[in-house]
């Protein structure tokens, strides 16, 4: 209760509501007291004031009190209020504290009611604030049930609450949606009524312990309708009193994709590091089998790879229950229909029939009951297949399953491509190995439709600054500088395809360290092992390019001091014809040949004359103007 009241008196005789201010004042309430007479200012004076208590004769000249009082309620105006009645009229009294009043006092003849009135008003205000506090704590619990009810109902994660007996009491939609069944259909029910016994089992033994106080979490896959999922399960024990357990609550997360994604991740990162590791191709495909298989069910298995020469498919590993090919014609098959279009291929049972029907494939070997396969591509090229199948179980893969196959198909067709390399490599080294590692210029084999480096030897090493792991695997574009690559070396490399003789090309290459150096590329296509390849010889230039820059820059120094010096000065060959002149020269012509009354042309006809005069007895000449002058005038 506030230290100070303000208390409204709604009475209609002025010496009522003086006994009653005096009585107010003299007692230990410290209040301040308002006074009306008429019932109908009591509206407009509580909205324009703030007061804590209002005291209600029932007796007013314009409407009874009680009215007045359901008036003030009707207003929303929440405040309480005390009724004060004549004798006789306890019944009024009885109505108002029904409607919802604080309490009454009964004026007696005597004035005895004066006595109780401080006492009625802290008791009122007590009761009052106390009524507050339960409405706001029950408003506050209203709203934290609101909040639980609506983070309940549209929580992504499934919560669901059970009884002791382990029953389902209560489920959020994301159970009813993860089930497929309706609350109606789970509240009573128990795990054992809807998981396989396995789980079921599982779940009890989890939730027995619960029950005695511990909060669980783990991850747990079980499979529903036949699908597994994976999920992270938190559960907790609910209590009655602080102290009596009465059952528990779960919430489960569905985390399936995000264990499926995990594991795409590690085989992706597994299959990498397997080139490093296995000898040859099969040791690779076994690996690749192995690591998918922590993915999708890879029991039968297989890689195809496409020769486009022959039209011919080969199965360099197959896995199968049933059939076992090693090579077959691309014809009609699922397989080659994947490697035409360039695009995955999910085929139940329906579809193989209707694509048969449309003539699109003939039907080869068993038939599976489910045929999974995905292009394995690279630079966009389709080099084979691979593809996974069930003969007896149509339900063994889903659209999921070909998302990750796809998903993980350009990394396996990247390293199924570069172990080819390496080995198409290795068995047409004998015939060139020790030539082509110690030949002084640079050599680099490229693929020549996919621009992936297959091999270089040690001079190219040294050329650019790398080692060979640096190297190999890697686009061709590694060797240049960004702005080689967009200018005439992209345009250079795609001209060996359409000759014979390749032709060859100055440019430059960048080393590790970022250093350019000039080369001179000769450039041509090879057949090796049935595959084009590109050969580039580079040659190091940066030295004859130097030197050529030096000659330049020496020549441009002699032409510049030959000019500058104030001699005339000329530059004959052998037969005294002149190669070159220099200013100075130039000068002299144009200032003497009007002295010597003789045209430009005359006096360099005259001095040329003289100095082949003197080339007879000398190896150079100089030629005095008083000469040709005296010359001339004989």
């Amino acid at each position: 209760m506030k230290k100070k009241i303000d208390i409204l008196v709604i009475e209609d005789f002025k010496h009522d509501y003086l006994v009653m201010e005096r009585t107010l004042q003299r007692s230990d309430i410290e209040c301040k007291i308002d006074w009306i007479q008429r019932g109908e200012k009591v509206i407009q004076k509580l909205k324009s004031s703030s007061f804590d208590i209002v005291l209600i004769d029932y007796k007013l000249p314009d409407e009874d009190g009680l009215e007045v009082f359901r008036k003030i309620k009707r207003e929303g105006i929440d405040i309480p209020v005390v009724f004060i009645t004549a004798s006789g009229n306890e019944l009024i009294a009885a109505e108002a504290i029904k409607s919802g009043a604080q309490d009454y006092i009964v004026k007696d003849p005597l004035g005895r009611y004066l006595d109780v009135l401080p006492s009625v008003i802290k008791k009122a205000l007590s009761q009052w604030e106390a009524e507050q506090e339960r409405k706001q704590a029950e408003r506050a619990l209203r709203e934290s049930e609101e909040r639980f009810r609506a983070i309940f109902e549209t929580a992504q994660d499934s919560v669901f609450i059970k009884d002791r007996n382990l029953k389902y009491t209560l489920v959020n939609p994301a159970v009813e949606k993860l089930l497929g069944l309706p609350a109606s259909k789970l509240i009573g029910k128990t795990d054992d009524d809807l998981f396989d016994k396995e789980a079921a089992l599982h779940i009890k033994k989890m939730d027995l312990r619960v029950l005695k106080g511990n909060i669980i979490e783990e991850e747990h896959t079980k499979k529903i309708k036949g699908i597994p999922f994976t999920f992270h399960i938190i559960k907790v024990p609910l209590y009655k009193d602080s102290s009596e357990i009465i059952g528990l609550c779960g919430i489960t997360r569905d985390i399936t994709e995000r264990k499926r994604a995990e594991k795409i991740q590690r085989a992706l990162y597994d299959i990498s590091n397997a080139l490093d590791t296995v000898e040859n191709l099969h040791e690779l495909f076994i690996k690749i089998r192995e690591y998918l298989g922590n993915v999708i069910d890879t029991t039968n298995f297989y890689v195809a790879l496409y020769d486009e020469k022959t039209d011919m498919i080969s199965l360099p590993f197959d896995v199968n229950e049933k059939d076992d090919f090693e090579t077959f014609p691309a014809g009609k098959t699922l397989t080659s229909l994947v490697i035409k279009t360039g695009k995955p291929l999910f085929a139940n049972r329906q579809l193989q029939d209707e694509l048969n029907k449309q003539g699109k494939i003939d039907i080869i070997g068993t038939r599976s009951k489910i045929w999974l396969g995905v292009p394995l591509k690279v630079e966009n090229k389709v080099i084979g297949v691979i593809a996974v199948q069930s003969y007896d179980d149509p339900h063994l893969y889903s659209e999921k399953d070909m998302d990750i196959l796809e998903f993980v198909s350009g990394e396996i067709a990247l390293a199924i491509e570069r172990k080819r390399a390496g080995e198409a490599l290795r068995k047409s080294e004998e015939k060139y190995r020790k030539q082509f590692e110690e030949a002084l210029d640079a050599i680099v084999i490229a693929d020549a439709e996919t621009g992936i480096l297959i091999d270089c030897n040690r001079a190219a090493l040294e050329l650019v600054g790398r080692k060979k792991s640096e190297l190999v695997g890697k686009h061709r574009r590694i060797l240049h500088p960004p702005e080689e690559i967009k200018g005439k070396l992209g345009r250079t490399f795609k001209q060996p395809l359409k000759e014979k003789e390749g032709q060859t090309l100055e440019t430059q290459v960048i080393t590790k360290k970022g250093e350019i150096k000039e080369v001179a590329i000769k450039a041509n296509i090879l057949e090796l092992e049935n595959k084009k390849v590109l050969q580039g010889i580079f040659r190091d230039i940066t030295e004859r390019k130097q030197a050529e820059e030096a000659l330049r820059q020496s020549e441009e120094n002699f032409k510049n001091i030959f000019q500058s010096v104030p001699e005339s000065l000329l530059a004959v060959n052998k037969q005294i014809e002149v190669l070159k002149s220099n200013n100075a020269f130039a000068k002299l012509i144009i200032k003497y040949a009007p002295e010597l009354n003789m045209s430009e042309d005359e006096l360099k006809q005259i001095i040329l004359s003289e100095l082949r005069k003197q080339s007879r007895k000398t190896k150079h000449g100089i030629i005095e103007i008083s000469a040709v002058a005296g010359r001339k005038s004989l």
